[in-house]
């Protein structure tokens, strides 16, 4: 069943700011900071950007799928982001610049959308699953084993940021941690929800997200390093910062992997 077009609009009117942001803060991070909503440093500046590029994935794949089983992946987890981040910057009202109008257009975004992805959830209950296969038992395990460090991450950025990033590449305070967690909280959910039933679009869209995540992240330290010249690379936080990445990039690899039509022919095959 597709999604009504009306109901789509606010999504892609979303997409279409989230990707602006993104390409901004990563590939113009000069003119990023000078408008965003709050004071941001150039490593901040680009691991923001990253974010918001990687969170596009989902937006472009709902945008052409258009359809009520994928949603049931997306929405939620565009509901969580959101309101993480909205709690948060509610938290934190008074790190933003109110004379800049990205500060209203941030809030604006962030206190409606919750209302409209919330209504669209309950519009998915009402709605008659597709029943869309469960992947194999290997890959339930992968997602659920996955889901528990990504939520574990998520939840100590927001508990104690200062604690869960202190081995980071450059010091991240209180606020961006706490903004930060949003993405890794998300991704936890995707995980358990794409474990209990996905469509290969489901696993794919999930594996290009953690694959532009984790590449994008890395290149945009290297990238502000060659700047500013910050970064210990002798250091063993760096890397398992660096390493924490990698291993969405390889999770993603193989989440794409098992979503490819060869693939599931192959396990059709195996099942005959």
């Amino acid at each position: 069943m597709m999604v009504p077009v009306p109901l789509l609009v606010p999504w892609l009117v979303q997409g279409l700011v989230i990707g602006g942001a993104g390409a901004v803060l990563f590939f113009a991070p000069t003119t990023g900071r000078d408008i965003w909503g709050w004071e941001l440093t150039p490593f901040n500046t680009r691991f923001l950007g990253a974010i918001y590029l990687a969170a596009l994935v989902p937006f472009l794949v709902f945008a052409l799928v258009r359809r009520w089983t994928f949603a049931r992946l997306v929405v939620p987890m565009d509901l969580l982001f959101m309101s993480v981040v909205l709690a948060v910057s509610l938290a934190y009202v008074d790190r933003f610049k109110w004379e800049r109008p990205t500060t209203w257009a941030w809030f604006l975004i962030f206190v409606s959308v919750p209302l409209y992805t919330a209504y669209l959830v309950v519009r998915l209950r009402t709605i008659r699953p597709a029943a869309p296969e469960p992947p194999r038992p290997s890959v339930r395990i992968v997602l659920r084993a996955a889901s528990i460090p990504l939520a574990g991450y998520g939840i100590g950025l927001l508990v104690a940021p200062a604690t869960v990033t202190s081995f980071w590449p450059w010091p991240v305070d209180g606020f961006h941690g706490r903004v930060y967690s949003a993405i890794f909280v998300t991704l936890a959910l995707a995980a358990v929800i794409a474990a209990r039933g996905s469509s290969s679009v489901d696993l794919a869209t999930l594996a290009l997200t953690l694959i532009a995540l984790g590449a994008l992240q890395p290149i945009g330290l290297a990238v502000v390093d060659a700047s500013v010249d910050k970064v210990d690379w002798s250091a063993a936080g760096t890397w398992i910062w660096i390493a924490m990445f990698a291993a969405m990039v390889a999770l993603g690899v193989a989440l794409a992997a098992t979503s490819t039509p060869f693939m599931q022919g192959l396990e059709r095959r195996r099942a005959q």
